[in-house]
């Protein structure tokens, strides 16, 4: 049977069997009825689910909770009023200046502790100075933050639009970019981008959301690591100012240990309308030369079963 003792609370996952509980708390209680009691967060009552027993040391359950069941006994300080009402005419005791004392240090602990739930709320915006949120529960209420996990599941039930592809970029998440927030594609694809997806690590991302996209640019919220793998799909659209764009022709090649030169469509030299993939990554006209009208050479043997694709737009 685990147990975790804080300060305000000691606290059980129960077994279905044991019903008479230790209570522990840091400087101990005041009176009996700040002793509350929760099964998986919902308030008991007092003499008909459990008893205080043996000198306010125990909890004495109706019937023993049921196994997984989290308990919490727990202190629970007054908040909205004075633990002792000094009186000008009376003596000062010890133990009511004790019991002052114990008071706020109670309301400490729940506060340390994370008891204070409702009563605790906040007035600004809370600033995590760059450190992350953990272990937060899955959302369940409208106004409830979400974690990763949900926000995965979430993204995974959108309907996906049936596009057709023109091309993907795939790259690291320090190729394109001086800062790996923005990224200017306008040296790699030969039209605005208008309809896309885009994937960070195999997560798809929401536009006007995690990035926003103006021409050829792609501009992300966050700053994205160096080791961040980015997939860019760029379907194929139509507007006033992007016309059609599709694949003329397309050429597969399965390269040999060693191989630099490639097969590809029948191009025209020098006229920027080849599209060179390995392996799903995009490849920069730096890393290949245009050798003629049917061919490419790679600056840089390729490795054996490395796959080569070239497409020719128009």
């Amino acid at each position: 049977m685990a147990k975790n003792v804080l300060g305000s609370s000691t606290s059980y996952t129960g077994d279905g069997g044991t019903s008479l509980f230790s209570i522990s708390f840091a400087l101990g209680t005041i009176n009996v009825d700040q002793i509350k009691v929760y099964l998986d967060d919902v308030l008991k009552t007092n003499i008909t689910d459990y008893t205080i027993v043996n000198n306010d040391s125990q909890v004495q359950f109706t019937t023993a909770p049921v196994s997984g069941t989290i308990i919490d006994i727990r202190r629970e300080q007054d908040d909205n009023s004075v633990e002792v009402d000094y009186q000008d005419t009376k003596q000062v005791k010890e133990k009511d200046l004790d019991n002052s004392n114990k008071a706020l240090y109670y309301l400490l602990h729940e506060l340390f502790d994370g008891w204070l739930g409702n009563r605790f709320k906040l007035r600004a915006n809370l600033n995590a100075n760059n450190k992350k949120i953990i272990n937060l529960r899955d959302a369940v209420n409208p106004q409830d933050a979400v974690n990763l996990r949900k926000a995965q599941g979430l993204l995974a039930t959108l309907p996906v639009a049936q596009l057709d592809t023109l091309f993907s970029l795939v790259f690291q998440g320090n190729v394109y970019t001086s800062d790996n927030k923005v990224y200017d594609l306008s040296g790699v694809i030969p039209v605005n981008i208008v309809q896309s997806s885009i994937f960070i690590n195999g997560i798809k991302q929401l536009g006007g959301n995690s990035y926003t996209v103006l021409g050829k640019v792609i501009t992300f919220t966050g700053t994205l690591l160096d080791t961040d793998t980015l997939e860019v799909h760029v379907n194929l659209a139509s507007s006033a100012t992007t016309p059609v764009i599709t694949t003329k022709s397309t050429v597969n090649t399965v390269a040999t240990a060693g191989q630099t030169l490639v097969s590809a469509p029948s191009y025209v030299i020098g006229n920027k309308d080849l599209l060179v993939f390995v392996n799903g990554i995009y490849q920069k006209e730096s890393n290949y030369t245009e050798t003629d009208a049917t061919s490419i050479t790679f600056t840089s043997g390729l490795m054996l079963g490395d796959d080569v694709n070239i497409k020719r737009i128009q």
